[in-house]
């Protein structure tokens, strides 16, 4: 899990990244937080406070954790961090472990406070008492890399054994003992299960770790004599992740190694979004645009696969129930990061929201409107920040809307305040401009409730043929029904209107012929007067995540 095999714990209100990193040379871990995560255990980490308590106390805990693993993987440490937190409930632990995942970080379960406001909520070492609240935590925390469970030894009435034998079979990877003096349960425990054992507390010299050691070598011991057996099987399922793990190998005296083997998991929002991103730019040909057989300028095929990877944590994040603002900046800070250029950002703002409403059972026009019209002020402070990780084509804004334009960035935060606008607002104003300008294509998605995104994903469902030259004909029909945005912002929309009607001749051609041929020398018309209609890439890429969402087979 981690080497050297010492680790630093977690000290509320004193360990954050700063700390990590300063004895980064001394250890091969270090737990940070503790950390409230939802509002009751918020709540009592205030009434610590209001007695002369450090806390931890960020406006957003999730951001916080995120933020605090990135300045320990920015240090470029080669210290493991970790991050205890402490929750009431399960859907927490699901965006914790999400963001966990993003950092290589161990998330770590708090069973351990003692405080009398966090055990009046059911936090700490409350939770020993209740197994399969327990339980559920680490099932629920199955996308971190490594799950760990943070526990205090001699409570009255808990049996440390039991409860480290339930979590293991649940899937926690390692158990954190505060030994209070008691190094045989230490021990025990290690004797017991397969768990990465780590022990503080009890630690005050060779010879408590003397005995640590040995407990682990009796342990060693006695299972070299035990028959070779290990069970099989389905682990729990996170009912909000949907994921199930399959249990390991199956072994006896006289058998050989087996595995035990299942389908797959069901790919997840966040997954199929990525995969959209990947599907899109594979597409070919989609005239304009980047695809298998063309690059445009600087922009080159393997930096729209780069973005799409980097996309991946905001979309995650949006998966998990994050704002759709912060998860569509992380997304593209993500994309930036990897592709160095703007690849994928119209995408972007119409894949998050599609995942937030897929990610809740709602898939449809009116659930993701309903995602749309809920955004906020904070949302639309996000999306402007946005916008200072990469370069985006936009047009000038009205002469009275100037304190708007999207290329002030966080600049434009006081404005919005001041408005009250919320991102739907915004996209509001985008969709309906004022004199002959197009209408922002990506904006006009989300007050429709993404009704051309949806129309298409019926019509890659309805193909037939490789996904890439559905892709293909899908890119053609929506660039033949409406002018492009992009095309209108760097040519004017006599031009824009020109490009559609040229798709429109072709798309036609294409539904007659079946082949492709005239797409072809249509994308090496396009390219050649600088014609990119990047908008209608962005409606593909959400047409096909609706398509996957909806069983659509790669």
């Amino acid at each position: 899990m981690f080497e050297p095999r010492l680790a630093l714990a977690s000290l509320s209100g004193e360990a954050d990244a700063e700390w990590a990193a300063a004895a980064a040379d001394r250890a091969g871990a270090a737990f940070l937080g503790g950390i409230a995560i939802d509002e009751p255990s918020r709540e009592a980490a205030r009434q610590l406070v209001a007695r002369d308590r450090n806390e931890f106390l960020p406006a957003d805990p999730l951001a916080f954790l995120d933020d605090q693993l990135g300045r320990v993987a920015d240090a470029e440490s080669t210290i493991r961090p970790g991050i205890n937190v402490r929750t009431t409930t399960v859907e927490p632990i699901c965006n914790a472990a999400t963001i966990c995942a993003d950092h290589d970080a161990i998330l770590e379960i708090n069973a351990h406070c003692r405080q009398e406001e966090l055990c009046a909520v059911g936090c700490g070492e409350t939770l020993l008492a209740d197994t399969d609240r327990l339980v559920e935590y680490v099932v629920a925390a199955e996308r971190a890399p490594a799950v760990s469970l943070k526990v205090r030894a001699g409570v009255n009435g808990v049996d440390l054994v039991a409860v480290a034998e339930s979590v293991a079979a649940a899937g926690a990877d390692a158990i954190h003992i505060d030994a209070m003096d008691s190094e045989s349960v230490v021990g025990e425990v290690a004797a017991a299960t397969d768990l990465f054992v780590i022990a503080n507390n009890g630690v005050r010299g060779r010879e408590s770790v003397r005995e640590y050691f040995e407990a682990r070598g009796r342990r060693r011991q006695r299972r070299a004599a035990e028959p070779r057996a290990r069970r099989a099987g389905v682990r729990p399922r996170c009912r909000r992740c949907r994921r199930t793990q399959i249990g390991a190998d199956t072994m006896s005296d006289n058998s050989e190694s087996t595995t035990a083997v299942d389908s797959p998991p069901a790919r997840s929002p966040a997954d199929n979004a990525q995969l959209a991103l990947l599907l899109e730019v594979t597409g070919t040909p989609k005239p304009g645009n980047v695809d298998r057989h063309r690059d445009l300028g600087d922009l080159r095929f393997e930096q729209f696969m780069a973005g799409g990877v980097g996309a991946g944590r905001g979309l995650r994040r949006a998966a998990s129930g994050d704002a759709v603002g912060p998860a569509f900046e992380r997304a593209v800070a993500g994309m930036a990061d990897r592709a160095d250029e703007n690849t994928q950002f119209g995408c972007l703002l119409l894949l998050v929201p599609l995942v937030r409403a897929a990610a809740s059972d709602a898939l449809t026009p009116d659930g993701v409107t309903e995602v749309a019209e809920a955004t906020t002020v904070d949302d639309a402070v996000a999306f402007y920040r946005a916008f200072e990780h990469v370069a985006v084509a936009v047009g000038d804004p009205p002469a009275d809307a100037a304190e708007l334009d999207v290329r002030r960035g966080a600049a434009a935060e006081p404005t919005l305040r001041k408005r009250e606008l919320t991102l739907y607002d915004i996209m509001e104003r985008s969709a309906d401009p004022a004199g002959d300008r197009i209408a922002d294509g990506n904006a006009r998605e989300w007050v429709t409730g993404f009704e051309r995104a949806f129309r298409a994903a019926d019509a890659l469902l309805a193909a037939e043929g490789p996904v890439g030259d559905r892709t293909a004909r899908v890119f053609l029909q929506l660039l033949a029904g409406r002018p492009d945005t992009l095309i209108a912002t760097q040519h004017g929309s006599e031009i824009a209107h020109g490009v559609s009607q040229q798709a429109a001749k072709v798309a036609r051609k294409v539904d007659v012929d079946g082949d492709l041929t005239a797409a072809e020398e249509l994308a090496e018309s396009f390219v050649d007067a600088g014609y990119n209609p990047g908008t209608t890439a962005d409606l593909t890429a959400a047409a096909l995540f609706i398509a996957l969402q909806r069983g659509l087979s790669v």
